[in-house]
């Protein structure tokens, strides 16, 4: 038997390949700043490297009297800190503000190759479960490289999107190995990846009853008791993982949770997006929808003009942040905690955070910013509740600018951007979320586990951003490598019913 041989019969020789791929990725890292929630992980991601903090207070007395925090999910954070560790033992005499926005914010965000490979390694362990073809499982590979990875929207920040895609295709597989095997143990498994997901996103805590389900009612053969233990150890799991780190957040925070301090700004938006009128709600799918949509609507009465999004009586200004006539004086209202005197949704919610914040800081209350955020998220629960259907209505709107999130920026290189390029991205991203409800349909009208297992998890993520948050495209990201193994898999299917060939793996 020749090396090779004995590679591709180990499979190392395609672990090679995804390693091979994820360092291509790192070309597309640059020394950009880091910006947005990204920031947030980096703050908390030195602080653990720097004194073993779970913490974003950066204040000069945080070396005797830390603030911890929640705030983020501690996965991510960790392996950061992690490899911030492995920088310093090379030399590397980093500090935050030079990770922040200086000579070492490349080096930080090459953190994310270690994600892109467990991406590519578990697209390939699972695409060869389901298929049993180096062929397919290869292509997937390439695929999930193509249209996610190899682009700087995904590698280029610390933005939890990618993790939690890591995270995804993991627990498919696992699942898909639950419901292959006999036994409680793979079941058990699969719980602790569900739970470690869960530290990386914290929406997939809401998944666990609806996987408990595929327990129950996934399983091809087996009696109830043995079902019914399959579901207790699946949960049983997720819960070993998660409790410890809840717990640590009640004894030093005060708060039985995963995190705290943005679910409440986050549903308080949506529920504010509900308010929308008919012409805001119709003209919203050209605003959040893809290129071919808003060339398709040009000239008709659902096209947008820059005045009908800029101007202080435009009839689309309360769904438009950028360059306005009132963008300066929506930034003071928000920054001085005066929601009546914002103009768009956005500095609406984010104005009666900061009032509430000011409000709870000056009652001395010990975190401030939790309290608001709980305050809107009671807020945010009775506008949803006096108006259901108004919040129902919203659930296509906010389904479709949340699909249309695979990205045009990458692709092969030398892959000039232009129409051409965006054409074709923007019909992989809609025929990738088609196969995935598809597919999902499928699995659940002809009871196939093995499809159930694959799409679940991203279809328990969609709904749960649907129907709870304003559904920026980001959120739906962690699911594109599992709507492109999808994709495939139809293809693959396509082409098997077309032309089989027995005996001969397609």
């Amino acid at each position: 038997m020749t090396f090779v041989s004995r590679l591709r019969r180990s499979h190392w020789l395609w672990v090679l390949l995804c390693l091979g791929l994820s360092l291509s990725t790192l070309r597309w890292v640059q020394d950009d700043s880091i910006v947005g929630d990204a920031t947030q992980n980096l703050s908390i991601a030195y602080s653990l490297f720097e004194r073993g903090d779970f913490s974003q207070d950066m204040g000069p007395a945080r070396f005797t009297h830390s603030v911890p925090s929640d705030f983020r999910e501690p996965v991510p954070p960790a392996l950061t800190a992690v490899w911030l560790r492995g920088l310093r033992a090379f030399g590397v005499p980093f500090t935050l503000d030079s990770l922040h926005h200086g000579e070492h914010t490349r080096l930080v965000k090459t953190v994310n190759v270690v994600w892109v490979f467990g991406t590519l390694l578990a697209a390939w362990l699972l695409v060869w479960r389901l298929t049993r073809s180096r062929a397919w499982a290869f292509a997937a590979v390439v695929l999930i490289w193509l249209g996610f990875l190899n682009s700087p929207d995904t590698v280029d920040s610390l933005y939890t999107e990618l993790p939690a895609a890591c995270g995804l295709l993991w627990l498919s597989w696992a699942l898909l190995r639950a419901v292959q095997q006999r036994g409680g143990l793979p079941w058990a498994q699969a719980g602790v990846v569900l739970g470690v997901l869960c530290l990386i996103k914290a929406v997939f805590l809401y998944l666990v009853p609806l996987l408990a389900l595929l327990a129950v009612f996934g399983q091809a053969a087996g009696r109830w008791r043995q079902r019914l233990v399959s579901m207790a150890l699946l949960v049983l799991g997720a819960l070993l993982v998660v409790l410890p780190w809840m717990a640590r957040n009640a004894v030093q925070i005060g708060s039985f949770q995963l995190t705290q301090g943005r679910s409440g700004w986050v549903l308080y938006k949506r529920a504010m997006l509900n308010q929308m009128n008919a012409d805001e709600y119709r003209r919203a799918f050209t605003l959040w929808g893809p290129n071919f949509y808003q060339s398709a609507v040009k000239g008709s009465s659902l096209a947008i003009a820059p005045q009908d999004l800029r101007s202080r009586d435009g009839a689309l200004r309360r769904l438009y942040i950028g360059p306005s006539d009132f963008q300066a004086s929506d930034f003071q209202a928000q920054a001085t905690g005066r929601p009546e005197q914002a103009v768009t949704f956005y500095r609406q919610t984010s104005a009666r955070y900061m009032q509430l914040r000011h409000q709870f800081e000056a009652a001395g209350a010990a975190f401030p910013d939790y309290a608001g955020d709980a305050t809107m998220q009671r807020e945010a629960w009775q506008m949803i509740r006096a108006r259901p259907w108004a919040h129902l209505r919203l659930v296509p709107l906010m389904l479709w600018r949340g699909m249309w999130c695979v990205s045009a920026r990458g692709g092969l290189p030398g892959w000039a951007d232009g129409p051409g390029k965006t054409g074709f991205f923007e019909g992989l991203n809609l025929a990738a979320v088609l196969a995935l409800f598809g597919t999902g349909l499928a699995a659940v009208v002809r009871r196939r586990p093995d499809g159930l297992a694959l799409t679940l998890p991203a279809l328990g993520m969609l709904g749960a951003y649907t129907l709870l948050s304003q559904n920026l495209p980001r959120f739906f990201e962690p699911a594109v490598p599992v709507m492109l193994i999808v994709l495939l898999l139809g293809i693959r299917a396509v082409r098997r019913w077309r032309r089989p060939a027995p005996g001969v793996p397609a």
